[in-house]
């Protein structure tokens, strides 16, 4: 889906990503490599696969739109290392001509060097990038004349039908200062936003991205 930011032209894409047109650039928010592995470890009977379907989709998203970056807005990583890092680290390795690089999030646990072991930029907490200003969660304040894009609160917006009827849609949530990306990781969940009249919100919803 096409949508304008800052006079700039993006894609809002159904897959929970954004990609910057002009700095052909993904961004995804909240993708919590290690997750699934984590809580298997606990005995919760997670997919084991659930690292491996992201990084799939990642690679389909990279060779449709020829990106030559993907930022990662946070939370790339979810717990302490297990063996889904090392999915991670092959996943880097075969996009070796892709600038990949990081706003680091409150999950993020790792030291520069293991970053840049990975190929792995390690970026400011607050990226300048263009118009807009790339971070994990986002700012109480605007900053600066700056847009901001980020992640962190796995936006969901509630969709009401008769009766009891109610369905829970990851989405986008942009309003005056600040976008909100979708969580990427098909193992994250929904906290529902209670969004301002003004505010633009766009829901995936089979497949599609729909404007509400």
């Amino acid at each position: 889906m096409l949508f304008q930011l800052k006079e700039q032209d993006v894609l809002l894409l159904p897959q929970k990503a954004l990609f910057l047109l002009e700095k052909r650039t993904l961004l995804i928010a909240d993708m919590h490599v290690g997750k699934a592995m984590h809580f298997r470890k606990s005995g919760m009977p997670l997919p084991a696969d659930a690292s491996e379907r992201d990084f799939q989709v990642l690679t389909d998203l990279i060779n449709r739109h020829q990106a030559q970056a993907v930022i990662f807005l946070g939370d790339l990583f979810h717990s302490h290392q297990n063996a889904e890092w090392t999915a991670l680290e092959i996943f880097l390795n075969n996009h070796s001509t892709i600038r990949f690089a990081l706003v680091p999030g409150n999950h993020d646990r790792f030291s520069a060097r293991f970053c840049a072991e990975l190929r792995l930029e390690l970026l400011p907490e607050n990226y300048e990038y263009g118009p807009f200003v790339l971070s994990h969660a986002p700012s109480a304040t605007p900053i600066g004349d700056l847009y901001q894009l980020c992640g962190h609160l796995h936006p969901g917006v509630a969709l009401r039908g008769k009766g009891r009827m109610q369905v829970t849609l990851p989405c986008f949530w942009f309003g005056a200062h600040t976008g909100v990306l979708p969580a990427f990781g098909n193992l994250t969940g929904l906290a529902v936003i209670a969004p301002k009249p003004e505010d633009q919100i766009v829901a995936i919803v089979e497949g599609s991205c729909v404007e509400l």
